[in-house]
């Protein structure tokens, strides 16, 4: 049996209840995510050539330094391919001094005897010509005279275009010039692919992968060793991208392998990437792992963190279950005067635990929804009851 008086609801027999009392303490607002140990810088190192593996330098395992040397391919066939392009450069450079030095020459000779035989065989044509005039020789011995120096004129001619064509800049010495570079450049790409032939390591780390074995014949492309940094290890989340805007470089997360919680390490957030995976509707986010504990963070370690977004001092924190909404409005049900009566809060944060502010009084004591209505009359137990 109940009756109603002034809003509150009685009933014959107050209801005993448990509470708790609501007092200040510190309190972290975090979100969660889960991710792997990843290395913070890894290679691999593939052969660019086809060739044979003559000399493997490591192991599965070896730390190396930067630029250490890790494989030799055989280079027999580029060696000799080398000196084939060397000889090419020699006998090209050779043809071009012959052309503009000796063809040259030779042609500037040709002119000098082609001119000196017009020049005679104009005198004859004008000998000729005034024998003609005179009607002491035919016109057909006159013809042959005038035939001939105009060949010669157009040998000259000839003769200069040569002469010019074998000159430095000249057609021919061009040609030459060019067989010169062509050949350079040949022997010039075939000495830079000497690096094709042995690989160093790009970075300081270990060899965490291993592919191939000595004698084996390889081929482009093809993947030889791995090598991680593994002192620059780092743990790789996905957060929801409803939390991201939460997130920012430098920020405080404690992160823990996913099967042992009570390995926690703190850290702080060093990289946010720029895009969202649409799929996942998450944002990648790198976070630091010190180089001091970085043997207890196993590569692809499964690992749970935990992102601190606040951190407040004298709060009143709650449970999420103690709070009830009407009308938007959150509420919490304290005990005043042995009714459960409704308090109006402000909430913060998310999660099982939430912060709350309100116009409290002290001494206030919390009551569970789930066993009382606002309005019941109570009979407090022992706190937490």
């Amino acid at each position: 049996m109940q009756f109603y008086f002034f809003g509150y609801k009685f009933f014959t027999k107050p209801k005993e209840v448990g509470y708790v009392g609501l007092t200040k303490s510190s309190y972290q607002e975090t979100v969660l995510a889960s991710g792997r140990v990843e290395a913070g810088e890894s290679r691999i190192v593939a052969s660019e050539v086809a060739s044979r593996l003559v000399s493997l330098l490591v192991n599965e395992g070896d730390e190396v330094n930067q630029n250490t040397l890790l494989v030799k391919l055989d280079s027999s066939d580029l060696s000799k391919n080398i000196n084939e392009a060397k000889a090419s450069v020699g006998s090209a450079s050779a043809n071009y001094n012959k052309i503009v030095t000796t063809s040259y020459e030779i042609a500037q000779s040709d002119i000098e005897k082609l001119e000196l035989e017009l020049s005679q065989q104009a005198r004859e044509l004008e000998r000729k010509t005034a024998l003609y005039d005179s009607g002491a020789i035919p016109l057909i011995e006159l013809e042959a005279v005038t035939d001939k120096v105009n060949l010669l004129n157009k040998q000259l001619e000839s003769a200069k275009l040569t002469l010019n064509s074998y000159a430095p800049g000249g057609s021919e010495a061009k040609k030459a010039s060019a067989s010169i570079e062509q050949s350079r450049v040949t022997l010039k790409n075939l000495e830079q692919s000497f690096g094709k032939y042995s690989y160093s390591s790009p970075i300081a780390g270990t060899i965490v992968e291993l592919n191939v074995t000595e004698g084996e014949f390889v081929q482009p492309g093809q993947t030889l060793m791995e090598i991680e940094d593994l002192d620059d290890k780092y743990a790789q989340i996905e957060v929801d991208e409803k939390s991201i805007t939460k997130v920012f470089v430098g920020q405080k997360a404690f992160i823990y392998p996913s099967s042992d919680t009570s390995l926690k390490l703190e850290t702080t957030v060093r990289e946010i990437d720029k895009s969202v995976d649409s799929e996942k509707g998450t944002v990648a986010v790198k976070l630091d792992i010190p180089v001091i504990d970085s043997d207890k963070f196993l590569l692809d370690l499964s690992i749970t963190a935990e992102l601190i977004l606040n951190e407040y001092q004298d709060a009143y924190v709650i449970d999420a279950n103690y709070l009830s909404y009407e009308q938007n409005q959150a509420y919490v049900l304290v005990e005043k005067d042995s009714i459960a009566v409704k308090q109006p809060v402000t909430v913060i944060g998310s999660g099982s635990k939430r912060i709350i502010e309100g116009d409290f009084s002290e001494d206030i004591k919390l009551l569970n929804p789930q066993e009382v209505e606002p309005g019941d009359k109570i009979k407090l137990m022992s706190e937490g009851e």
